[in-house]
C-alpha cells in the first residue's frame, strides 16, 4: 500500500482532484473494472501496464466518438490487446445497460445505469493510474500487479475431510 501512496503523490493536483470526484461518483463502476483487470492479470502473467494503456485508449476513442453521436467501435488486430478490450467493454456495457431483475428486462431502480460520461470518466481514471505507474521508474510493481494483489481469489475447498 505504501507503493500505491507513492504513486498517488506523483500525480498533479488537477488529476488528483478529478480522480477523487470520479471515485466519489462512480466508485462501484471503477471497482468492477479494476476487479476485472485484477482477475485478468492473475490469469495472464504477461499482461502489462503499457498494454492496458493501449486498451484504454481504444475504449476511450470508442466512447468519445459515441459522445459525439457516432457509433463506431475501435478495435485492434493485436492479440494481446483485443481480448482485454472486449472483456472490459462488456463490463462497461453491462454497467451502462443493466438487464434488470433476473434478466426479465425490468430495470431495478436501485440498479442505476452508468452514463456515457461516467464510463469515460472511469476509463480516464484507470488510464491515469496505469500511466502513473508506467511513468514512475522507481515503482517496484505495476498497476495491474497492484490490482492482482488486492483481487479476492476464489477459495478452494480442501481435500481433507473433518469428521
Amino acid at each position: 500500500m505504501a507503493e500505491y501512496a507513492k504513486i498517488l503523490n506523483g500525480l498533479d493536483e488537477a488529476t488528483v482532484a478529478k480522480n477523487r470526484r470520479i471515485i466519489r461518483e462512480y466508485q462501484d463502476a471503477v471497482g468492477q473494472m479494476e476487479y476485472t483487470l485484477g482477475l485478468e492479470r492473475l490469469s495472464s502473467p504477461d499482461l502489462s501496464d503499457p498494454t492496458l494503456v493501449r486498451v484504454l485508449d481504444l475504449l476511450l476513442d470508442t466512447y468519445r466518438t459515441e459522445s459525439n453521436g457516432v457509433l463506431y467501435e475501435k478495435t485492434s488486430d493485436d492479440l494481446h490487446i483485443e481480448p482485454l478490450r472486449k472483456q472490459l467493454r462488456s463490463v462497461i456495457e453491462a454497467l451502462r445497460n443493466p438487464e434488470g431483475e433476473k434478466g426479465k428486462g425490468i430495470v431495478d431502480p436501485k440498479n442505476t445505469r452508468l452514463p456515457l460520461t461516467g464510463a469515460i470518466d472511469c476509463l480516464e481514471f484507470i488510464r491515469s493510474m496505469a500511466l502513473a505507474y508506467v511513468e514512475n521508474p522507481s515503482s517496484n510493481i505495476g498497476y495491474l500487479d497492484f490490482l492482482a494483489r488486492i483481487t479476492p481469489r476464489e477459495q478452494k475447498r480442501g481435500s481433507i475431510l473433518i469428521p
